[in-house]
């Protein structure tokens, strides 16, 4: 198995929230799984860049996937050129069969930017005729994942059954102590939180825990068997 599947995070711990049940069901099944952060996550309340660093390294270690950090600003992340071309060396380089980001209805400028330059990138990937890292690439397939702050419930296009991989993401989410509440239960009451929405998008197709995709494309099924699953 060597297809490669990136999911891109505009910081360290948006994608484990998101779709780490998921990535790791990708990763046991043998996939190439890369979380690519746009920025380090820092500065936060209680964190700083080493422990926020050990921290996203001890998430990706407990899905199985591999992390790449980008250097891009923190709380002042904006769609521009260069982001754009630093995130399309990342596709070129690396040539995913999916690639994953924030669907972007948000409250949160960064993940809004995100969606956007991660947009864009897939579409710069592919350019002739310029000096970047890697040779011109089109990622076949486009998935958007739910990290949004908005208080709302999000009407997805898939939901993935994580109900075998729900412990591991929420060891990997347990790895950000500094990010998810100072003290212990602070911490717990947040991961809670975490809990009852993959419980809740599990109940749409029937199973314990769930999480949440949307399509901006559509996706060819080539084998109509799969749907009987």
């Amino acid at each position: 198995m060597n297809k490669t599947i990136i999911a891109f995070g505009a910081h360290p711990d948006d994608v484990e929230l998101s779709i780490g049940g998921f990535l790791a069901k990708l990763s046991k099944k043998g996939f190439n799984v890369i979380i690519c952060d746009l920025t380090n996550g820092e500065p936060t309340p209680f964190g700083d860049p080493e422990t926020r660093k050990k921290e996203s390294e001890e998430a990706a270690k407990i899905l199985g996937v591999k992390r790449i950090t980008l250097d891009l600003p923190n709380r002042y992340l904006m769609d521009s050129v260069e982001a754009r071309i630093k995130v399309a060396e990342i596709m070129r380089k690396y040539r995913p069969h999916i690639i994953l980001t924030h669907h972007g209805e948000d409250q949160h400028p960064d993940h809004i930017e995100a969606r956007k330059i991660v947009t864009a990138a897939r579409f710069y990937a592919k350019y002739t005729k310029v000096d970047w890292e890697g040779e011109p690439y089109y990622p076949p397939k486009f998935l958007l994942f739910h990290a949004s702050h908005k208080k709302k419930f999000f009407h997805p296009q898939i939901v993935v059954d994580i109900t075998d991989t729900f412990e591991t993401k929420m060891k990997a989410c347990d790895a950000y102590k500094s990010q998810f509440g100072h003290f212990d239960e602070e911490r717990k009451k947040f991961l809670k939180i975490i809990e009852n929405a993959n419980r809740i998008y599990g109940r749409l197709i029937g199973v314990e825990f769930g999480e949440i995709l949307f399509i901006d494309e559509p996706i060819p099924l080539k084998n109509p068997e799969l749907l009987f699953d």
